[in-house]
């Protein structure tokens, strides 16, 4: 059964890429490196730091980050593929949880490892950009389809959010393994 709060759905929403949580400048990276971050990584300081929840009319998302230390399972779990990002979702691969890859690898296979997302276990492919990221997590077709874990309803929830979105939310192969996993 759903958790409730104030008659709203809670989600739980894994944000494990600092590109969406962290704030460079507060973390004391010198402006050189943050424009480097900026231009080559898509770093965006106006990004998901300091949020702990986001909400709709239906929703309560929960933003868990690597620094929360939460115990918590998660419905969505969104993280790069740089570093040893790819080998942490490859090791989830048998549990089931959907994955969003957030990454400037975008619609091809990552530059480190030459893995393509669904072979890495990742059912969606998002653009590095926070907007999209956002709208993914504030889009309650979207939310309720990825709770009901039916992927008709998640085909037609993402088709729905990519109208009103520059880039669209790739569904990869692997959204299926990972729907028959739970």
């Amino acid at each position: 059964m759903t958790e409730t709060t104030n008659n709203k759905k809670i989600f739980n929403a894994a944000i494990m890429t600092p590109y969406l949580t962290e704030n460079m400048e507060a973390k004391g990276f010198c402006e050189c490196f943050i424009q480097e971050q900026i231009k080559k990584y898509g770093y965006d300081p106006q990004n998901l730091n300091g949020y702990k929840f986001l909400e709709t009319d239906k929703f309560l998302v929960r933003l868990h980050t690597r620094d929360d230390h939460t115990n918590e399972r998660s419905d969505l779990l969104v993280i790069g593929s740089a570093g040893n990002s790819e080998g942490i979702v490859g090791s989830l691969k048998p549990s089931g949880i959907i994955v969003a890859r957030y990454s400037i690898f975008y619609g091809g296979p990552s530059q480190y490892t030459g893995t393509s997302p669904e072979k890495g276990g990742y059912s969606f492919d998002l653009p590095k950009n926070v907007a999209v990221a956002k709208a993914l997590l504030t889009h309650n077709g979207v939310l309720e389809a990825i709770l009901e874990r039916e992927e008709a309803k998640i085909r037609a929830a993402l088709a729905d959010l990519n109208k009103n979105v520059g880039q669209p939310v790739l569904i990869t192969p692997f959204l299926a393994e990972a729907l028959k996993a739970r």
